[in-house]
């Protein structure tokens, strides 16, 4: 679940776990139509205090932060929502290809190495590496 946060103005609207499915853009969707209908209901609330009341001044720092958060989210959507480019995803998938290619070779040197040796637990170790190796790379590369 993505959540918009930001402790003070100062601090960076931060993102946790950015999901990328069909979820991920429904709870992007739900904070836009919570910070869109927020937005007008400052606007209402600062037009009936003076400018330099506390109140007024809180009200203008949330105002802030919505507009913030509702570009970073309105951004992160438009990112999910995009039609993948076709080279793009060939050069992503040639990359995981190499990766897992390199990284399988070096297992598997690890593996015979630890056999020659007499240390079966260290090779199993290592061939459960093997297990969702390609899945593991492919959630790193972007």
């Amino acid at each position: 679940m993505i959540r918009l946060r930001a402790k003070t103005a100062s601090e960076p609207v931060t993102t946790s776990a950015a999901p990328s499915g069909p979820a991920a853009v429904v709870e992007l969707r739900e904070q836009l139509t919570d910070i869109v209908s927020r937005l007008p209901q400052i606007e209402a609330r600062r037009k009936q205090l003076q400018e330099h009341d506390y109140e007024y001044t809180e009200l203008t720092s949330e105002a802030n932060e919505l507009q913030r958060m509702k570009v970073v989210a309105e951004r992160q959507l438009a990112m999910m929502t995009m039609p993948p480019d076709p080279e793009r995803e060939k050069r992503r998938t040639a990359i995981i290809e190499r990766n897992f290619e390199e990284q399988r070779a070096n297992i598997a040197r690890a593996v015979d190495r630890f056999e020659k040796a007499g240390d079966h637990r260290n090779a199993k170790l290592w061939r459960l590496q093997l297990i969702g190796l390609r899945a593991k790379i492919a959630a790193t590369v972007t």
